[in-house]
């Protein structure tokens, strides 16, 4: 079987989920959170606030920062908080899944393909040291369902799911749609003479503008739509950043996608409000020299996503937000169950 060193992987952009370091080191971050305790009483306040936390966290990081972080008004209106070097290509990484995900998606919604299609998981597309479980199973060759591809995708950010999704659509496909869209900093890499791809570049405002159309139900049907945001909100989806602080019912008020190289660390999400509307949007990519070989929570471009994070939910608890953004489905909204073995 032929094999891709870690290093290797994480160069050719294809995306990793964490790996922590042997020492819980904290990089010298400060053992209190400051506090932040001023009145809140609508969105424009909130996101006075939000652009005030950003740059106090970011700056005490360090690193290169990229973000556009909004929060919606009343009436569904977006009031922009951060807007730092939005429009710059970035390194996607595995941010690019959710739109390879939702470009799958379209050839469900068009009844092409179905969530139940088997996914042959033999090589050339298996990633053998990359994240995930699949590589596992032990039963090589093997087969999963479309359906579970996706899953593994988006909540552990599975980098073989990423090219099992080459059976069902192409890199080109991949491109063209999001061309289509508008997008022109967001595209996969192609892998030359295969219909594969590397995660390739996006922008922080071209990747919050996506968020906001598949809330918007105009990237995908709505059934779609919310198989998605329940993966993306569920237990198992990334927790090392904006969650980390959260408790587990509180995690799964916030969708998440997050990716990383060894230079890139980067988040992308929607907070909820206690009524289910998502009242903040955040985009943020951000890279440093330094850490390389970290991918804990303690790296410190992480470790400020996870102060950003406790502050940012609490502020979207304090918002009502528009419900025409809510996504109505028992199954998007349903409370965590703790009876898990």
């Amino acid at each position: 079987m032929p094999s891709m060193k870690r290093r290797t992987a994480l160069k050719l952009g294809l995306g990793t989920a964490g790996v922590a370091t042997a020492a819980g080191v904290g990089y010298g971050v400060a053992n209190a959170e400051d506090a932040d305790t001023p009145e809140i009483t609508n969105a424009k306040d909130a996101a006075k606030q939000i652009a005030r936390i950003f740059e106090r966290e970011s700056s005490r990081a360090g690193g290169t920062w990229h973000a556009h972080i909004t929060v919606a008004d009343d009436d569904g209106s977006l009031i922009t908080a951060v807007d730092k070097a939005s429009d710059t290509k970035v390194e996607a990484m595995s941010t690019n899944k959710l739109p390879v995900a939702v470009n799958v998606l379209t050839k469900v919604d068009s009844g092409k393909i179905s969530l139940a299609n088997k996914m042959r998981v033999e090589d050339p597309y298996i990633v053998w040291d990359g994240d995930g479980t699949i590589p596992y199973d032990g039963s090589y060759p093997s087969e999963i369902s479309l359906g579970h591809t996706l899953a593994l995708l988006l909540s552990i950010s599975e980098d073989t799911s990423s090219r099992l999704c080459s059976q069902v659509t192409t890199a080109k496909d991949i491109n063209e749609y999001l061309t289509s869209l508008g997008y022109k900093e967001t595209q996969v890499e192609p892998v030359p003479d295969t219909d594969r791809w590397y995660l390739g570049t996006t922008s922080a405002k071209e990747m919050h503008d996506f968020w906001q159309r598949l809330i918007g139900v105009e990237l995908v049907k709505q059934e779609s739509t919310e198989y998605l945001l329940k993966i993306l909100r569920s237990a198992e989806a990334f927790p090392d950043g904006i969650r980390h602080k959260l408790t587990t019912p509180e995690r799964m008020q916030v969708a998440t996608k997050a990716g990383w190289s060894e230079q890139w660390r980067n988040e992308v999400g929607l907070i909820h409000n206690k009524a289910g509307v998502p009242v903040i949007a955040f985009s943020m990519f951000a890279s440093s020299e330094d850490n390389q070989d970290d991918y804990s929570p303690n790296h410190p471009l992480v470790n400020a996503r996870s102060r950003m994070g406790r502050k940012f939910f609490d502020i979207a608890q304090r918002l009502d937000g528009s419900a025409k953004l809510r996504m109505e489905s028992d199954e998007v909204q349903k409370e965590y169950n703790p009876g898990r073995g």
